[in-house]
């Protein structure tokens, strides 16, 4: 017991590493790099497997400004006036219900090629738009491409040469890479089309920032609270504006003070004042366009500490957002990019050519552009980049390859409009998974005990319904079940058990084989390695059958071959009998010249040993035969002795002594008592019955009990030479399917004429035995090496006992005078 806990322990101790490491693995964001990509692609099957969802009672459209709109617009950066007349016209003619930008038309999106009066003039027309039609929601942008650092940089940036060292540096205070609670102003759109700091109606379109390229963007800010310097370009560009002055005339001093940013002249007249610290606070695109569908503004958004909620003017919570870290939500995704029957897709170029159709074109052509615009009718529009070449693209949980970041934006619109939330579980439920799955997977795996086979098919349909459990609750509920580390973990721990295990066991198989290797079969050996239960050395009390097989006069063979001879015959004899004795479950004990000794249900226990026993005896029997006739056709390689070759075999059941037995120096792995002993005498006491398979009746009971395929005789009652207490012999003759009616007409009249003998009606028992005799199956026949029958032999006995009556209350055992 105590060696089975060290090994458990030793288990433990291999196994309990793995598990801390994914324990690491899931709490380290060092280690975070090994499971987040894996998880990343989990939650992509979450979406498969669940499939595409339907929202009809949302109308979102996506107007894409794609490689035909390139086209029409030429090169990039696109004048602004044409966003300005897209939106007019699906607000016109289409009749949207708002209309969202996925750009950000800052001063940074400009050539300098183009004319400054020109940028000017487009940038006027997309105001006017703004100002005529308010439900147009602009992007602003916080993880984009740094802007100048220093003043002194933005100075040069734009052309302007400092004049003294009064300029003073101002900080920039934009975080590029993530989207704080709190953060400074985002890269914004120009002046006129956000009249100031409070002024526009502008959407945020940052999502999450991965480290590697190509990963799905799940996560979007709901809002930020900016605070600290306004865009300081965006004012200049203002004040330019205001003052109408150009580029080239832009004043040459900004200076800091104390209350904000004052902008001189070159006489240091002050021309304009910013406020140094302002506040605003931003929402997501696609939150601005679900306030506007539902006829609501920024006003009616309040911030919780879980939770963003949009309340009615009534103060009834239209929409209630679970925030995760208390600002951000998490994506749920409802089809492929590309699926027409959830996602209406339309290029830009083709609304301004059904707009030129409506406005110039015929009858019919006006009346196609009709239907056309019923598309966007109390419709939500976005519109963005779709073209490869504006690079705006990231793959979805749907879509392997890269498609259109806009489709980010439609799919959290959804989100909010039908609040199918993504939900997760608290940070700590994946230590409680990966803990308790692992445990649970792991024991059942490496159980090495009776119903081992059990518990590893327990093990692995548990780790399948884990998986099955974690897609389940995701399709039905929208609930994320860590899938990942917890399975890993799972997974590679009890592969680690598994290893470790087949190592000691393959040890232990070694050190077994080295033991018993020459006893017993390789599948026995196998299963004794399995079972953990070693045979206990110095000997102990077992129930086994006992095994003793002998050839017919095999002094003779001695003596008519060469040694040479003798030795291969005795080869292939030995061979072809061990493999069935071991085939059966038998452990070999010993040859002893040509005898074998054998037991079953030694040195481990198995089932119905006295039935398999009698099996591997029949199977010798019928193998001798198949030898006999092989010998014979091998012509003069042999003398004519070796075809006649006839095997004795005795069996008995009962209690013995097996274990380790000899010196300290020298032992074997061996049986003793009387069982064997019994055994031993039915070998050599086959030969006075004339039967050639003889075994007790403790195990013809048992074997008849297991199997009804063999065939028993009861022959004789006798008591051995050395034992006082009688025992009934019985002979085995075969399998029922391969003896003949007379063989077995022969066992019936035989039992009659034994039945006559222990009556003492010796007359009529030998007229019954004279009756079986010309049945029996084991005829006379020198060739054949058969001498006597158990028939015969009782005639004659009955002859004896008519010249020579038995005494009163004489019982009919015989008497056995020799071993």
């Amino acid at each position: 017991m105590a060696k089975k806990h060290a090994s458990q322990l030793k288990l433990i101790l291999v196994m309990m590493p793995v598990m801390l490491f994914w324990i690491l693995v899931i709490r380290w964001d060092a280690l975070n790099f090994l499971h987040k990509p894996l998880e990343n692609m989990a939650m992509n099957w979450r979406f498969q497997v669940r499939g595409e969802l339907e929202t009809p009672d949302v109308k979102l459209v996506y107007a894409n400004v794609d490689s035909p709109t390139s086209d029409l617009w030429g090169e990039r950066p696109y004048p602004r006036a044409y966003y300005g007349k897209l939106a007019e016209i699906l607000f016109d003619y289409g009749h949207a219900k708002a209309v969202g930008f996925d750009f950000v038309f800052s001063r940074q999106i400009h050539s300098d090629m183009v004319p400054w009066n020109q940028v000017r003039a487009h940038d006027e027309e997309l105001a006017e738009t703004i100002r005529n039609y308010p439900n147009i929601v602009l992007g602003t942008f916080y993880s984009g491409s740094l802007m100048p650092l220093t003043m002194e940089e933005r100075k040069i940036d734009r052309n302007v040469q400092a004049i003294d060292e009064k300029t003073r540096v101002l900080p920039y205070l934009r975080n590029a890479a993530n989207v704080q609670p709190d953060a400074s102003f985002p890269e914004m759109p120009t002046y006129p089309l956000v009249p100031g700091v409070g002024g526009g109606n502008l959407g945020l379109i940052d999502m999450d920032v991965e480290k590697n390229a190509g990963h799905v963007q799940r996560w979007v800010p709901m809002f930020s609270h900016s605070k600290g310097p306004y865009e300081t370009i965006n004012f200049l560009d203002g004040l330019t504006y205001a003052l109408n002055l150009s580029k080239e005339e832009l004043p040459d001093y900004v200076v800091e003070v104390d209350s904000g940013i004052t902008v001189f002249d070159r006489d240091y007249n002050q021309l304009g004042l910013l406020p140094f610290e302002t506040e605003r606070t931003f929402y997501t695109m696609a939150l601005e366009l679900a306030l506007m569908e539902h006829g609501l503004s920024d006003e009616n958004v309040v911030i919780e500490e879980d939770a963003l909620l949009v309340n009615d003017n009534d103060g009834n919570t239209v929409i209630e957002v679970p925030l995760t870290d208390g600002q951000v939500v998490e994506t749920n995704w409802f089809s492929h990019w590309g699926n027409p029957d959830i996602n209406t897709h339309t290029s830009v170029k083709l609304i301004f050519e059904h707009a030129n159709n409506l406005e110039n074109g015929s009858p019919e052509l006006q009346a196609d552009a009709v239907r056309f615009f019923e598309h966007f009718r109390d419709a939500v529009v976005l519109v963005g980049p779709t073209d490869p070449l504006l690079q705006d693209l990231a793959p979805s949980p749907f879509d392997s390859h890269p498609v259109p970041k806009v489709g980010v934006h439609g799919n959290l619109y959804k989100t909010l409009m039908t609040g199918l939330y993504i939900t997760r579980l608290p940070q700590g439920s994946s230590l409680f998974f990966l803990i308790g799955l692992t445990l649970l997977v792991a024991f059942l795996g490496t159980y090495t005990g009776r119903y081992s086979s059990a518990a590893k098919a327990a093990s692995f349909i548990i780790l399948l319904a884990y998986i099955a459990a974690v897609f389940i609750a995701f399709s039905t509920y929208h609930l994320v079940i860590p899938l990942i580390a917890p399975v890993m973990c799972a997974v590679t721990t009890t592969t680690a058990g598994a290893v470790y295990q087949l190592f000691v066991e393959e040890r232990q198989k070694g050190r077994i084989k080295g033991m018993f290797g020459t006893y017993i079969s390789p599948e026995l050996v196998d299963q004794m390695v399995e079972s953990g239960n070693e045979p206990q050395l110095g000997g102990v009390e077992e129930h086994i059958t006992a095994f003793f097989s002998d050839i017919q006069s095999f002094s003779s063979f001695s003596e008519l071959l060469e040694p040479k001879q003798l030795v291969e015959l005795m080869n292939e004899y030995l061979t072809s009998m061990t493999d069935i004795l071991q085939e059966e479950g038998g452990t070999l004990d010993k040859y002893i010249g040509d005898a074998m000794v054998a037991m079953y249900n030694a040195p481990i226990p198995i089932e119905h040993h006295a039935y398999k026993a009698c099996r591997a005896a029949a199977l010798i029997q019928k193998r001798q035969a198949e030898l006999r006739k092989k010998w014979a056709d091998e012509g003069d390689k042999w003398p004519s002795i070796v075809p006649k070759m006839r095997t004795r075999i005795g069996l008995n059941t009962g209690s013995a002594i097996v274990g380790n037995m000899g010196s300290l120096t020298r032992f074997n792995y061996t049986m003793m008592g009387d069982t064997v002993n019994l055994a031993a005498r039915c070998e050599s006491g086959a030969k006075s019955v004339g039967v050639f398979t003889l075994v007790t009746e403790q195990t013809r009971n048992e074997a008849v009990a297991s199997g009804s395929d063999l065939v028993f005789r009861y022959v004789d009652k006798w008591q051995v030479k050395g034992r006082s207490k009688p025992a009934n012999m019985y002979e085995l003759l075969g399998f029922r399917d391969e003896l003949d009616a007379n063989a077995i007409d022969a066992v019936r009249i035989y039992e009659r004429g034994l039945s006559k003998y222990f009556e003492r009606d010796f007359s009529g028992a030998i007229e019954e035995f004279e009756k079986a005799a010309k049945l029996e199956l084991f005829q006379p026949d020198e060739e054949l090496g058969i001498k006597l029958n158990p028939s015969l032999i009782m005639i004659q006995r009955c002859q004896h006992m008519q010249e020579f009556p038995p005494p009163e209350g004489w019982d009919g055992v015989y008497v056995m005078q020799t071993k």
